[in-house]
Formats: structure tokens, sequence, C-alpha cells
């Protein structure tokens, strides 16, 4: 989750890098998964740096072996729901199962414990903290500033870590820069391939 070297001292400047793992935008193809992830997981070996990445659930089983690479190169795994479908999109009972189903997914194909989600298109609905702790999660990265899929509900949201409301679920919001997310995907990555 940070940026540095392993047992370098604390006083050092630190990020947080985290990383969607998903189709390649607007398509069913996963080129960024194919082409890029092996390479970014390279430099962030080189630099000693440790992601968080966000892995969609129906992508995890089409490339077991890059989820499994994830964690062996000792980044943190997370969800990024089943099928990256919006989840206000979604009746009660599907969200359940997009947020359950793609952790145990990712457990099951990694051996790797789950604990952290993003919201596809950072659509969190609100009341949302209840149904991640259910489901096993610890904290969420899913609320940015801008998305107009959420309909722009995070523009005006705590952009501090804090628990989501009834829930022991923290939140530790998208960094922004300019009230917007800063991007960080494979779908952007291959876009503006190389990188």
């Amino acid at each position: 989750m940070s940026l540095g070297s392993a047992g370098e001292g604390e006083d050092r400047p630190r990020v947080t890098l985290s990383v969607d793992v998903e189709g390649d935008f607007g398509s069913e193809r996963l080129e960024g998964v194919d082409r890029v992830l092996p390479v970014l997981l390279d430099r962030l070996e080189e630099r000693g740096a440790i992601a968080t990445f966000f892995v969609v659930g129906e992508v995890a089983r089409q490339r077991r072996d890059r989820v499994r690479e994830i964690v062996e190169r000792g980044h943190v795994l997370g969800s990024h729901g089943m099928t990256h479908a919006p989840l206000s999109s979604l009746d009660e009972q599907s969200r359940k199962a997009a947020i359950r189903d793609s952790r145990v997914c990712l457990e099951d194909l990694s051996g790797a414990s789950c604990e952290t989600f993003r919201a596809p298109f950072f659509d969190l609905p609100r009341g949302f903290g209840p149904l991640l702790e259910e489901a096993g999660y610890r904290w969420s990265s899913s609320k940015a500033p801008f998305s107009p899929v959420a309909h722009y509900r995070h523009l005006l949201a705590c952009r501090h870590p804090h628990l989501l409301a009834g829930s022991s679920v923290w939140e530790v919001p998208v960094p922004g820069f300019l009230g917007l997310p800063i991007p960080e995907g494979l779908s952007y990555r291959r876009l503006f391939w190389p990188f």
C-alpha cells in the first residue's frame, strides 16, 4: 500500500498506490491485464513498492496466474466486484452476491485473504458499510470526488479515512487532484502504452 523500500525509516515520504484490474474499458478484452500488468508488477518490484490491486472476480477467473502473481510479489489483493457492474444498478441480493462472490473467488484463486473492496466506477451506495462488513471486508477505497456513474454523490464527501456509517469498515477515499480522482487502472495504462 505504500511506495518505498521495505525496511526503510518511517521518516521517508510515502504514497498510497492502488490499481484497478478490470477488463479493457468498454470491451471484453483483457489486453491491459495481459500486456500491462506484468510490466507494472516488474516496475513496482524494481522500486521495492507495494500496491493494492483491486481485481474483478470474472477477470480473476480468466487470468488465475496473474492473480497469484500479484499475491506472490507481496501486493495486497482487493475486490473490485464480481462483474464490474455499478452497485447502484443492482438490487440488494445482487449487491450482496457481487461482493461476497468476488471475495470468495479471489481468496480461492490466490490463497490469500481479501479484506478490501473498491466499488466499480466508485459507485458506493449510501449505507453500504454493513453489507461490506457482513461479507468480511475490513476497509474500502470506493469514494472518489468525480464519478458520473455515482452521480457525483461523493463530491462533497469526507476526504479523510473514516468509518462507513453503521459498520466497522474503514473508508479510505481515493486521492484527488483538483477535485478529480487520480486514475490508475490497466485500461488507462494500455491506452498510454508504453509507460
